[in-house]
């Protein structure tokens, strides 16, 4: 197998190079581009209080905050979403029972008709960028009892959210 020719071996060097500037330039251009305003919906759930609840007793296992986007056309609606970790039932239920008295205390309206013990629990509220919905589950997962909190962009249902 014949080595490259020394003008060869040159020129890639070269052409790396020209190619590590391009990505450069576009890195910089895409940061620069990035003056864009927040997004009014992920800041309007980060505002409200569930969004930085922390029941006693619990250790935060997941924080995610997505803002309003689209994938593959179809729109990915902003949310905020809390889970937390208890190291026994009765640790989470009380943390259960706060995260509720929260919710209730900051204008959501929290529906507790649950069909099994281990339904999550929805609320609505209206926002002032729009209906938001809320959903509070709690579970138990490879021997910890968890808790989630999810504050969503999205239509109030017509029996939590009145007008």
């Amino acid at each position: 197998m014949a080595l490259p020719s020394p003008e060869r071996r040159r020129s890639r060097p070269a052409g790396a190079w020209v190619g590590r500037v391009l990505v450069l330039a576009v890195c910089g251009l895409s940061v620069a581009c990035g003056d864009a305003k927040p997004d009014p919906w992920l800041e309007a759930l980060k505002a409200e209080r569930l969004a930085t609840t922390a029941p006693s007793g619990a250790r935060l296992i997941l924080d995610i905050e997505n803002e309003t986007d689209t994938a593959f056309s179809k729109p990915i609606r902003a949310r905020v979403l809390r889970v937390f970790a208890f190291s026994g039932r009765a640790a989470r239920e009380r943390g259960l029972a706060t995260v509720i008295r929260t919710a209730r205390a900051s204008g959501w309206r929290v529906d507790s008709r649950l069909e099994y013990p281990s339904d999550p629990y929805f609320g609505a509220k209206r926002l002032a960028v729009g209906g938001a919905t809320l959903t509070i589950g709690h579970y138990q997962k490879v021997g910890s009892y968890r808790l989630s909190i999810k504050i969503e962009e999205g239509a109030c249902p017509r029996v939590l959210c009145r007008t």
